[in-house]
């Protein structure tokens, strides 16, 4: 998208919780010192949106809403369309909340990378 490069996905539809890098390292350094020997943690946003909402928000950040093809690619056989973390054991047992939103952090990614000159 950076790059104005024709991007193909599929409709969509699914739904799936993404979540900032800086915010997952957050989270395990949380865990590192709060969380509780031999429990099992889910790191994620904890909320799902449309693939197809993500992917509106990147075009719109990177300034390519003419190279998104959506419905271009069809679902795979056994497409996964719903991916949500149940991270209510993590913020209970550490104060885990996210703080960067996706368009901020597709934000920052964008700036990195362009100064990284990888684009």
């Amino acid at each position: 998208m950076i790059r104005q490069e024709e991007c193909a996905f599929t409709k969509g539809e699914q739904k799936w919780d993404y979540l900032y890098s800086a915010d997952a390292a957050k989270a395990m350094y949380l865990l590192a010192e709060k969380g509780k020997d031999g429990k099992t943690y889910v790191i994620g946003s904890g909320k799902a949106q449309e693939l197809k909402d993500y992917i509106s928000v990147m075009s719109e950040c990177a300034k390519a809403q003419e190279t998104v093809r959506l419905g271009a690619v069809p679902y795979a056989e056994k497409q996964v369309m719903y991916l949500c973390a149940d991270i209510s054991a993590l913020s209970e047992d550490t104060g885990f909340a996210p703080a960067v939103s996706f368009r901020d952090g597709i934000m920052k990614t964008i700036e990195y990378i362009k100064e990284d000159g990888k684009q």
